[in-house]
């Protein structure tokens, strides 16, 4: 990503054509390798349901992504490092659930300061600690490991 955004526009001396920049595909791929990859989000509109795990590089971090849209819901989501995810429901009409990821093996996940024993699972062969909550219209919850 670093690269694309580097070299977005430079020109090419066979070409004469400017970089990436003219292609719409381009900032497609950047928003989804923020939302899905950086982010970790993965949306379920018709179950009402959103997943997420942090996966910042020490590049960055911190990441806030606003508008996140899952049916006619919307949402802004960030992390803190490894260690760190907030949720806001903006707006939308009905609850949604979201499952809390974060990569290790740990027994509790402290939701908006409380400790509540994390479930554990691998993703991708990787072991992660999730809790899911319920997240109304309005509602903004903060989730930590130790």
């Amino acid at each position: 990503m670093e690269d694309i955004i580097n070299n977005i526009d430079i020109e090419f001396p066979v070409s004469k054509t400017t970089g990436d920049g003219n292609y719409p595909e381009i900032s497609f791929v950047l928003v989804s390798n923020i939302v899905e990859g950086l982010m970790g989000v993965e949306p379920d509109a018709p179950e009402q349901k959103l997943a997420s795990i942090p996966r910042l590089p020490a590049a960055i971090p911190d990441l806030t992504v606003k508008n996140i849209r899952i049916g006619n819901a919307f949402f802004t989501l960030s992390h803190s490092g490894s260690k760190k995810s907030v949720l806001n429901y903006q707006s939308g009409e009905i609850n949604f659930t979201w499952e809390v990821r974060f990569y290790g093996e740990y027994p509790v996940i402290r939701v908006n300061g409380k400790a509540k024993q994390a479930q554990h699972k691998e993703q991708n062969g990787i072991k992660i600690s999730y809790i899911t909550e319920e997240i109304k219209v309005g509602e903004t919850i903060e989730t930590t490991i130790d």
